[in-house]
Order: structure tokens, then C-alpha cells, then sequence
């Protein structure tokens, strides 16, 4: 699955690999604010 929070930042969409699914919710809306 592709996260839409790698087209955001390469940066998060490393912190996404690291973290569990859940947490890449959080991660994404982050990014947006």
C-alpha cells in the first residue's frame, strides 16, 4: 500500500516504514497541518 504522505515529504514517508499502520494516520495528519 502507498501511503499519500510520501508525495508530502520523503522524509515522512520514511517515518511511515518505521512506524506501525495506525501511527501513519497520525503521521498524515500532521503533515496536513
Amino acid at each position: 500500500m502507498k501511503f499519500e504522505v510520501q508525495d508530502a515529504s520523503p522524509t515522512i514517508a520514511t517515518e511511515l516504514n518505521l512506524v506501525p499502520g495506525e501511527q501513519v494516520l497520525l503521521h498524515k495528519e500532521t503533515a496536513i497541518h
